[in-house]
């Protein structure tokens, strides 16, 4: 048996401190979340793990604040590592949780609104995003997966589904028009 060293113990740590920002997003305790991630972050310059999950967090956390900035500081950083090698193994995820980044921008600016829906840049982003997920999914564990597909059937024109889809029968109409492949 491996003994643990203290690189072992250090990652161990982090993974569990990114654990504690989870629960704090799912809580519903964004700010509180966002403010130990920060302080995360600058205890661990550098740390690819910290990097990776950033992506996602600040997604989540800048759509639980309403604050569609913190949301394209994820999409940003998103699409920063997409394109460094040292993620490769991780595009499918990223592609994904840069997807649902857009999808989150469409969602806090433009919901409802039935001449935002139709050939929306954000939405055609988030599609595109979900369509490289999907290419690249076989990297993807069984239930993220699912979700992708669920999103993409969500988001695009085979969609039956959508739990925030607009309530009007015109903005529902071009909603569903607005898939571009």
């Amino acid at each position: 048996m491996r003994k643990r060293d203290n690189g072992d113990l250090m990652k161990e740590k982090i993974i569990q401190e990114l654990h504690a920002i989870d629960v704090l997003i799912n809580k519903g305790k964004c700010q509180k979340a966002l403010d130990y991630l920060q302080d995360l972050e600058v205890k661990n310059p550098r740390d690819k793990i910290i990097e990776f999950s950033k992506v996602g967090f600040l997604i989540d956390i800048g759509k639980g604040l309403e604050n569609s900035q913190i949301v394209k500081e994820g999409i940003s950083l998103g699409e920063e590592i997409l394109e460094n090698p040292d993620f490769e193994k991780y595009k499918s995820k990223l592609y994904y949780k840069t997807a649902t980044g857009y999808m989150s921008i469409f969602l806090l600016k433009y919901e409802n609104k039935i001449e935002q829906i139709v050939d929306n840049e954000n939405l055609q982003r988030a599609k595109s995003y979900f369509r490289e997920a999907i290419k690249e999914e076989d990297d993807l564990d069984p239930n993220l997966r699912k979700q992708l597909w669920t999103n993409y059937g969500n988001w695009s024109e085979k969609g039956k589904k959508n739990k925030t889809k607009p309530k009007n029968r015109d903005l529902w109409r071009a909603w569903r028009r607005s898939t571009i492949y």
